[in-house]
């Protein structure tokens, strides 16, 4: 692409949240109307603010702005025009947005350099509806629009962390959850967790892209799909990389040894073992499909490294293969997150004493009239702290009526208040 904007500029990416449901829900003829309205409203919100489109592939649009007030303006304007879209069958369609500001780099019509992918990483952190920015934006417009500041949070391929801040647009929705990336605590060290596997799908992807111009007319198309493949990949990767997270390893492990030193004494204790025992397999198999598409993505390296002999057989077989591990890792995920008990999953204390915070809710543990350990979540503090007020009026009370039920949350093993 000719005449792309040099200097100092500013990078937007959009893409749309869960894209794969919504393509479930609406089919795919539906799907490709929603889409050709949403790519209307983008590319519109881009012009109007003095912006360029550089690429725009499936449900993803990356432009570029010369001034990073316009490109705040272009996400603000964007968001507020999809917020007043009615779409097919009563779908909820949610696009999230990245923006960094940094040298722009030009290779053969395309952007390249670190500022580019830190653009594409921030949006890939965000939630549909929400627009997040790294520190160099905000500084760059601090004093027009509000803020509100997410913490540090580790990057994929980058070993320093970014301070991340959410723009807050007037008239749309204002809470999300936290950043879908590790946040970086104040004094620790920044560690990636093995299965992200080197080098990362996405920056695989983007050397595809940029290597689009320069591949014969015989295998472009193959080449622009094997690209595609690798950003739908690391989508489904970095969901996995949440879930993994999320998952309390040390608590379930610690819940399945219990168990299984009661299965011979208790029918109960053995079926609650089995039970615990088909969750650590499918956290496993999430985590062993996750090593398998980052093995799949490895392939397109190799693609890489071979470009000017590369075939579009070959081209073809390593999508294929990056496809299949796609999905089975999105399924994989899909079925272990449908079917997994509350209690295998992380929780962060409040100031309330028996009260955490997991996955976006609050949760109170307790133990059953049986002995066995429970989690009960709500969606507002206040529902939580009324539960567990009743846990403990019901264990000053006795065993006669709710025996136990209060003690779950002040148990060595729930890790108190």
């Amino acid at each position: 692409m000719e005449g792309l904007p040099g200097g100092v500029v500013t990078f937007l990416f959009a893409d749309v949240e869960g894209s794969t449901r919504l393509v479930q829900q609406l089919g795919e003829d539906d799907y490709a109307t929603m889409l050709a309205g949403l790519r209307r409203v983008l590319r519109t919100a881009v012009s109007e603010h003095r912006g360029r489109e550089v690429d725009c592939r499936a449900d993803e649009l990356f432009a570029v702005f010369g001034e990073a007030t316009w490109a705040v303006a272009s996400a603000a304007s964007a968001q507020h025009a999809l917020a007043r879209v009615i779409w097919a069958r009563g779908s909820d369609v949610r696009v999230r947005m990245g923006l960094n500001a940094g040298q722009a780099t030009v290779a053969d019509g395309a952007y390249l350099g670190s500022a580019v992918n830190r653009a594409s990483r921030i949006c890939s952190a965000g939630h549909g509806g929400q627009v997040l920015v790294s520190q160099t934006v905000r500084d760059v417009v601090a004093e027009t629009v509000a803020w509100r500041e997410l913490g540090e949070f580790a990057l994929a391929g980058f070993s320093s962390p970014e301070r991340i801040f959410q723009l807050v647009i007037p008239g749309i929705r204002q809470e999300f959850p936290a950043p879908r990336v590790p946040r970086v605590k104040t004094g620790r060290r920044l560690r990636w967790p093995a299965s992200r596997g080197s080098p990362a799908v996405a920056d695989l992807a983007w050397q595809v892209r940029v290597l689009l111009p320069r591949v014969g007319d015989d295998v472009r198309e193959a080449w622009g799909g094997l690209g595609a493949s690798l950003f739908t990949g690391q989508r489904a990767a970095e969901r996995a990389d949440v879930f993994l997270a999320r998952v309390d390893h040390e608590r379930l492990a610690a819940r399945l040894a219990g168990q299984q030193e009661m299965v011979g004494f208790s029918a109960r204790a053995r079926r609650e073992a089995e039970s615990i025992e088909s969750e650590v397999a499918a956290v496993a198999q999430v985590a062993s499909r996750r090593r398998a598409l980052a093995g799949s993505a490895a392939e397109a390296e190799s693609v890489i490294d071979r470009l000017e002999g590369i075939t579009h057989r070959d081209i073809t077989a390593v999508r294929a293969r990056i496809d299949d591990a796609t999905t089975m890792l999105d399924d994989a995920v899909t079925s272990t997150a449908a079917h997994l008990n509350p209690l295998c999953y992380k929780r962060h204390r409040t100031r309330y004493r028996g009260v955490y915070r997991s996955s976006g809710r609050y949760v109170v543990p307790y133990i059953d009239t049986l002995g066995a350990e429970r989690l009960r979540d709500f969606e507002s503090l206040a529902e939580a702290r009324n539960f567990r007020a009743a846990c403990r009026i019901a264990e000053k009370l006795g065993d006669r009526s709710q025996p136990n039920i209060g003690r779950g949350g002040e148990s060595g093993g729930l890790g108190g208040g």
